[in-house]
C-alpha cells in the first residue's frame, strides 16, 4: 500500500523527532512503521538502536517478520517485540547486574491455571458445612458463574489492572467496605490470595502485569548510565505499533 503524504512525512522526519499516524485500519499505519525503520536504519542507526514495541506477542511476531524481509539487514535480534518481552530484558538486566535472582514470567496459561484452582478451592469451601457463612463470593456470583472461562478472563483482567494501577488489596477491600461493595471485597480477598500463590512459586517469578509495572518503576528511577539497562540502553528511537491497543502500563 502507498504511504499518503502525511504518513510520508512521519518517515521522513529527523531520527530524533517524534511523529504520530493516526488512521483507520488497513489505512497503512503499519506500513510507515516498516518504511520508518527502513529509514532509520539508512540514516544511520544501527539495529540494535531501532526497535519498534507491540501490545501482543503475536503482533510482534507477525512484524518481526515483515520487518526483516523489508529491511533485509543482518540484525542481533529482532527489530519488533512485544511490550512485555521489552519489559522482562529490562527487568532480568537489572537483576543480573544485581545479583538478583532472575525473572521468571508466568505464562497466560500459568496465570489461568493458578486463578482456576483457586476459584476451585472457594467452590469446594462453598459446600462444606464447617464454610456455611463465610462464603468468599455473593451468593449472586455463584460456583456455575465463576466456573466459565470469560470470569476467568475477566478475574485476571481485573487483577492485572490493580497491578498497573497499584491499587493494593487491603485499599480495595477497605473501599468495598466503605461502598458496600461486597464484590469488591470478594475481588480484594482473591487477589491477596493469587499475590500469596505466585510469593510461594519457586523462584522470581512474575505475571506480565507485574513485571510491565516493575520495568516501568526502573525505566523511572535507573540513571542513563547504569548498565542495568542492558541492551535497551543502546536505544536511540523506539516506534509503536497499534499504540491504541496499549495498557495504562504499556503507555507508562
Amino acid at each position: 500500500m502507498p504511504l499518503d503524504p502525511a504518513q510520508r512525512a512521519v518517515v521522513a522526519l529527523a531520527p530524533t523527532a517524534s511523529g504520530v499516524v493516526v488512521g483507520a485500519p488497513g489505512s497503512g499505519k503499519t506500513t510507515a512503521v516498516v518504511a520508518r525503520v527502513r529509514a532509520l536504519l539508512e540514516a544511520g542507526l544501527a539495529p540494535d538502536e531501532v526497535l519498534v514495541l507491540t501490545p501482543t506477542r503475536q503482533a510482534a511476531t507477525v512484524l518481526r517478520d515483515r520487518l526483516a524481509l523489508e529491511v533485509r539487514v543482518a540484525t542481533p535480534g529482532p527489530l519488533a517485540r512485544s511490550l512485555a518481552a521489552v519489559a522482562y530484558q529490562l527487568v532480568r538486566a537489572n537483576a543480573v547486574h544485581a545479583g538478583l535472582p532472575q525473572p521468571q514470567l508466568l505464562t497466560g496459561p500459568d496465570e489461568d491455571r493458578i486463578v482456576q484452582d483457586l476459584l476451585d478451592g472457594d467452590a469446594d469451601d462453598e459446600v462444606e458445612a464447617e464454610f456455611e457463612g463465610a462464603r468468599r463470593w455473593p451468593r449472586w456470583l455463584g460456583a456455575d458463574i465463576r466456573a466459565t472461562r470469560g470470569f476467568r478472563t475477566e478475574l485476571r483482567a481485573f487483577l492485572a489492572e490493580c497491578t498497573t494501577l497499584g491499587i493494593d488489596p487491603a485499599v480495595l477491600a477497605a473501599r468495598g467496605e466503605r461502598e458496600q461493595r461486597e464484590v469488591w471485597v470478594a475481588l480484594a480477598s482473591f487477589a491477596t490470595d493469587y499475590q500469596a500463590v505466585l510469593a510461594r512459586l519457586r523462584g522470581a517469578h512474575r505475571d506480565a502485569a507485574g513485571l510491565v509495572r516493575e520495568a516501568v518503576g526502573l525505566a523511572r528511577t535507573l540513571p542513563p548510565t547504569s548498565p542495568a539497562w542492558g541492551a535497551t540502553g543502546r536505544l536511540r528511537a523506539i516506534l509503536v505499533d497499534d499504540a491504541q491497543e496499549l495498557t495504562l502500563g504499556g503507555v507508562e
